[in-house]
């Protein structure tokens, strides 16, 4: 249970029974994913130990929203955002075979260039039956980092009915300008409406728990109710 300030709320598996039923109770619904494929095995791992970690977190959990093969650095599956170079490696074409049929999408927010473009190109080679997302990028086109996509990757996820979760963090939208997360979502609901969602990346630890810290990490305190009604009026108008 949660406890909030009037009442508490029960958290539950975010699943299609989850969605069926009413939510006006209170529910909160929580689904597990895995940021970086890391998690499941160790450089030293074997594979036998890979599966095994792999399918016990499914017996736990249920159900994965989603798995990168890497979060910044490098491991054994791929190249992540800040590494150059380092694309698709043989255990990570292993992890994805792994990974069809299993309704998990492959998450692409994390990757290096070239790994995004080796995932995509293992999947169509072998007609991998995998969705793709990008749970919580922005778009290079307009804030250029590494941690954001290019319209190029971007199109490919929403060609494969994928989703983009626009990221909340200033880092990834203007260092000086937090408010462009505005200007991200427009150029997302051009690229694709039914395609855009939140990301927001939000997190505390014990290295961003002091307030100044937070602050510029998180761009929005009181604006966020003027953003949300100028969006409100800016959504472009059906032709």
């Amino acid at each position: 249970m949660i406890c909030c300030a009037k009442k508490k709320k029960t958290v539950t598996k975010f699943d299609s029974d989850f969605l069926k039923k009413e939510t006006s109770d209170g529910r909160i619904g929580i689904i597990a994913s895995v940021e970086n494929a890391a998690g499941l095995g160790t450089e030293k791992a074997t594979w036998p130990e890979i599966y095994k970690q792999f399918d016990s977190m499914l017996v736990t959990v249920g159900q994965l929203a989603y798995i990168g093969l890497t979060h910044h650095t490098e491991n054994r599956f791929g190249g992540g955002n800040y590494v150059e170079g380092v694309g698709l490696k043989e255990d990570g074409k292993r992890l994805l075979d792994y990974m069809a049929g299993k309704k998990i999408p492959i998450d692409l927010s994390h990757t290096s260039d070239l790994l995004a473009e080796g995932i995509l190109n293992h999947i169509d080679r072998h007609h991998l039956p995998i969705p793709v997302i990008a749970s919580h990028s922005n778009f290079r086109a307009l804030w250029d980092h590494k941690r954001n996509l290019t319209d190029e990757f971007a199109q490919e996820i929403i060609n494969r009915g994928g989703i983009i979760g626009v990221n909340f963090l200033r880092e990834f939208l203007d260092r000086d300008v937090p408010e462009r997360l505005f200007e991200h979502i427009l150029h997302g609901i051009k690229l694709s409406e039914d395609a855009i969602c939140f990301g927001a990346d939000f997190f505390l630890h014990q290295e961003f728990s002091r307030p100044k810290q937070t602050a510029v990490l998180f761009p929005f305190g009181r604006k966020c109710r003027k953003i949300s009604l100028d969006l409100r009026i800016a959504k472009p108008k059906p032709e």
